[in-house]
């Protein structure tokens, strides 16, 4: 972590370049490291991933995204239905 913030400090003075290169090591160093493992905060659901069965019905193929709409009524769940 103090690595990820010493990057984070000296890249706002550094050119376009060099930057992008700070940030994809920092990037790298938050995969590798995996600070934590979302269970509940951060699901992949609240990212837009969503998972189904194949043997239910009405499910939209695309749902809009953001935080406040990080439950499943913007879909309108009482509309399924198991083929």
């Amino acid at each position: 972590m103090r690595e990820l913030m010493d990057i984070y400090r000296k890249s706002a003075g550094l050119q376009d370049e060099e930057r992008i290169k700070a940030g994809k090591q920092a990037v790298g160093i938050s995969v590798d490291e995996v600070w934590i493992i979302n269970v509940v905060a951060n699901s992949p659901a609240s990212q837009g991933v969503r998972v189904v069965k194949n043997n239910l019905g009405n499910v939209p193929e695309r749902m809009w995204n953001s935080a406040v709409s990080d439950n499943p009524m913007i879909a309108h769940p009482e509309t399924y239905f198991f083929k």
